[in-house]
């Protein structure tokens, strides 16, 4: 989607996406945030020990007026903190990597 506008790109995966999952917080300060990224990551240790993946959707997020509005059609009565997509891709290959003794010394 390079080349797309945000809002396009972000239209398009929303429209994609089976499951759609925000995590909130009581609050929007530091240990919220770190809270955050912490049921960020068991949410995302799940997903993939079940061959799913996710995708960001951070506009609503990071502009105020799109979050408040994120957080009133939710009905939450929490502070957005991340909107993430979450759904089965098809099937890609790994990168390719450079041998261990080119990295390592």
């Amino acid at each position: 989607m390079i080349g797309v506008k945000p809002a396009v790109a972000h239209q398009t995966l929303v429209a994609g996406s089976p499951l759609l999952l925000c995590i909130g917080t009581g609050t929007d300060d530091a240990a919220a945030w770190l809270a955050a990224g912490q049921a960020l990551e068991r949410v995302l240790l799940t997903a993939a020990s079940e061959g799913m993946t996710a995708s960001y959707l951070n506009q609503p997020i990071e502009a105020a007026s799109l979050r408040e509005r994120l957080r009133a059609a939710l009905n939450l009565d929490a502070v957005p903190q991340l909107l993430i997509g979450v759904g089965r891709g098809g099937a890609v290959r790994h990168s390719s990597r450079r041998p261990l003794a080119e990295v390592v010394s």
